[in-house]
């Protein structure tokens, strides 16, 4: 949702100037207010697919690559 309206005021802002350069601000933007979560959700989505090799492992290490338990942002 935060991406769609991201995307929305910049292509108001874009078409209201006249100036479609400005939608290049969209990826600055995005990045800006994401990217950390995004980087962090890539990082506990490739140990989960790791983890997903073995029910053991799964089991043992979910509250860290699952974002409802409290050890996912520790």
């Amino acid at each position: 949702m935060l991406a769609g309206e991201i995307a929305g005021k910049t292509i108001i802002n874009a078409l209201e100037n006249n100036d479609m350069t400005l939608l290049g601000q969209y990826e600055t933007r995005t990045r800006r207010l994401l990217g950390r979560p995004l980087a962090r959700s890539l990082v506990k989505r490739k140990k989960l697919d790791r983890y997903c090799a073995s029910n053991e492992l799964l089991q043992r290490h979910l509250p860290e690559v699952w974002a409802t338990f409290e050890e996912y942002w520790a």
